[in-house]
Order: structure tokens, then C-alpha cells, then sequence
């Protein structure tokens, strides 16, 4: 587990052609120990771990326990060391994440979403502040310890029950350093809990704030080139304007463009 690659381009090895070399952590029955591995590939521009073969839930769950973890450890602008920051693997799991959980909702429930549960928790524009998205997770946790709610497998923040949702405001991205690891454990909790998460859309979900607020160079500085911003655009233009409650409340973000279309 835990495969890291020193460098991008390939290596030919032997009659093996175009390989990709990764160091990885061997468990076994003694103390984990460090091997390489060559993986073949066909082109040299393709040495990023091979994520296809993964499913969603499998690719959520991994990303979970890195950011829950081992995101909160690495300061000093060493967060792209994190193992989750290889473009491929995060291009699946936007990918899957688009076409397994967000585009059925749009065709089924359209752009607004019905808040159920007894209890809704709603948490405004984050901006890239991972450390408050967890802070704020774990004062709900310690909130409602007594409430008999169900916390999410593989996680040690969640609460995933039908008594208690969990509505967000938009603006995930911009401004603050950690966007790309806070949009991605927001997907992985919505790919392992879809009801539980509603994720509203807000005014700085384009790719045109994101060249003016700061996401764009955050992508460039930990992917290079090769995470597609426009990805991440389909993925968040997919997430619905209008979370409401019946009788309660109806929430949406402010500065959403005049050109919205009924």
C-alpha cells in the first residue's frame, strides 16, 4: 500500500519496455518494509498510479483515511506528498464520483435538494480551510456523542443516519491552501454517504473564479499539468443550488450569477 513514484517519466527494464518505477510499503506478518515495483506501461507520460480498476467506494475509503490522517500532518507546503495526489487517480475517482452519485441525482431530483432528517447541520463557505472542515466535524461528533447516531465505516468523523444531515453552502475551493484535499474528502464522504451529504453549488464553483481566487494555482503547484481543471468543473456544476427543509428552511448560496437561468 501507500505506492509513491520518485519521478514521472518511464524506465526500460530488461525485455519489459516502458515501466514505471514505485516504491511501496509490503505488510506482512513483520515490520512493514519498502519495495520497488515496475508496472509496464505503454507510453512514458502514463507513469501515475493506475486507478481504473478501483471502484468508487474502494477509491473513497482511501481517500478518507489520508485525509482524515495523514493530510493533517504534512505543513510547510509538503501537502502533495500526500499518495492520493496523483492526477489519475483523482480524475477516476471525479469520474466516478460524477457518474454514480451526481449525475443521477440532477436527473432525478434536478438542481434542489429535500433536507429529511430531524437534525440538519449547515456549514457556510470553507475555501480551502480543511482544518475547520475537520474542527467543525469534530464538534458535531462530540455535539450529538449521546444521539444514537450511526458514524460512517472508515471514518472517525461522519455521522452517516438518517436522523442527521449534513448541508454545505458552496465555495469549497479559493483562497485557502488545502481546496483540492477539502473538495475530495467532501466527495468521498458524499460517494459513501449520499444522503447524509447535501453539497450546495456556490458562486466560486467556475474555473473562471478559481484563475481570479487562487484554485487554478493550486492545481498547477500540486498536479502540474496533468489534472484537467474543467474535471473538477463537471463535477461541481452538478451540484444542486437549493437544499430545503419543509416548513423549516430553504438554503442557498449568495452570488449566484443574475444569468441563472428558472
Amino acid at each position: 500500500q501507500n505506492c509513491t513514484m520518485p519521478r514521472r517519466q518511464s524506465e526500460h527494464v530488461g525485455g519489459y519496455g516502458a515501466v514505471c518505477l514505485e516504491v511501496c510499503t509490503l505488510l506482512h506478518s513483520k515490520e512493514p518494509q519498502e519495495a520497488v515495483v515496475f508496472r509496464e506501461v505503454g507510453h512514458a507520460q502514463q507513469c501515475q498510479l493506475a486507478a481504473e480498476h478501483f471502484s468508487l467506494q474502494e477509491l473513497a475509503m482511501d481517500f478518507m483515511e489520508q485525509l482524515e490522517t495523514s493530510a493533517l500532518k504534512l505543513t510547510n507546503g509538503n501537502y502533495k506528498q500526500l499518495p492520493l495526489m496523483k492526477a489519475a487517480k483523482v480524475t477516476q475517482f471525479l469520474k466516478k464520483a460524477k457518474d454514480e452519485i451526481l449525475q443521477p441525482e440532477v436527473d432525478k431530483q434536478r438542481f434542489s435538494r429535500e433536507v429529511t432528517s430531524n437534525i440538519a447541520v449547515v456549514i457556510g463557505d470553507l475555501h480551502g480551510q480543511l482544518f475547520n472542515l475537520i474542527s467543525y466535524f469534530l464538534v458535531i461528533k462530540e455535539r450529538y456523542k449521546d444521539a444514537g447516531f450511526t458514524v460512517l465505516d472508515g471514518s472517525s468523523l461522519l455521522f452517516c443516519d438518517p436522523g442527521i444531515q449534513y448541508v454545505f453552502m458552496g465555495d469549497y475551493v479559493d483562497r485557502g491552501e488545502r481546496g483540492v484535499e477539502l473538495l475530495l474528502l467532501l466527495l468521498a464522504y458524499k460517494a459513501q454517504c449520499p444522503q447524509g451529504m447535501v453539497l450546495l453549488q456556490g458562486n466560486h464553483e467556475t474555473r473562471q473564479m478559481w484563475k481570479n481566487y487562487g484554485f487554478a494555482k493550486e492545481l498547477r503547484w500540486k498536479f502540474g499539468m496533468y489534472l484537467d481543471p474543467g474535471k473538477i468543473e463537471e463535477v461541481v456544476k452538478l451540484l444542486p443550488y437549493v437544499a430545503v427543509s419543509p416548513g423549516q428552511f430553504m438554503a442557498l448560496h449568495g452570488g449566484l450569477s443574475p444569468e441563472l437561468e428558472r
